[in-house]
């Protein structure tokens, strides 16, 4: 990662910033060494919008798949045509992870934008930083903002799906008492029926006795 003319961009290693981030760089190295990386995201977010006894369900399975997807196409950008580092992708993640209008608790986000300008304005001016910063280099964060276009055009789209409550249905988590089931009786000690079998040979048994 280098820019023309200033030489070697550093990396900075201990930077505990991205330490807080939704997906940390050990998960990163996970999710490219996992044959299934969606899966694993799926199972993670289920794990992150994980809702108590009694409350609404944030996020049901279809939206989770949706934010597993997203953040898959992210990181195989990331990997595959930026060549990023683990460390790299976590900033990359978090970048797209903050564009979603929902929080850390499944809600929607206080005072969240409803239409995508605020949102671009605000990614842009974070890659900046990011390349302040020597996170990324100018080439990368030009390429990086080109790539986020293909989310703000469906701003619309992705923010309904997201906070719209009656779209895909919740569910609630509800503990429900209930009587221990009743153990069977002795088979041993159960009555006999009569069969209709049982009636004719006890017929034939008594013409044979006259």
């Amino acid at each position: 990662m280098s820019e023309e003319g200033e030489g070697e961009l550093i990396l900075p290693r201990e930077d505990p910033e991205h330490e807080s981030f939704v997906i940390k760089e050990q998960f990163v190295k996970e999710l490219w060494e996992s044959s299934r990386p969606k899966s694993m995201l799926i199972e993670f977010y289920q794990k992150l919008f994980k809702p108590k006894i009694f409350e609404d369900e944030p996020l049901d399975y279809n939206k989770l798949n949706i934010l597993a997807e997203f953040q898959t196409y992210n990181l195989l950008f990331a990997k595959n045509e930026l060549l990023l580092d683990d460390i790299q992708c976590c900033y990359i993640l978090q970048l797209f992870w903050n564009l979603i209008p929902i929080g850390e608790d499944g809600k929607r986000k206080e005072n969240a934008p409803k239409t995508p300008l605020p949102y671009k304005t605000s990614f842009d001016n974070e890659l900046i930083e990011r390349y302040q910063e020597g996170i990324f280099s100018l080439e990368e964060i030009k390429r990086i903002s080109e790539y986020s276009k293909k989310f703000f055009n469906n701003f619309i789209l992705y923010d309904y799906v997201f906070n719209n409550p009656l779209l895909l249905g919740t569910k609630k988590n509800i503990l429900i008492p209930h009587d221990k089931p009743r153990i069977a009786p002795n088979l041993d000690k159960a009555l006999t029926l009569q069969t209709a079998d049982d009636d004719t040979e006890e017929e034939d048994e008594g013409e044979e006795r006259f």
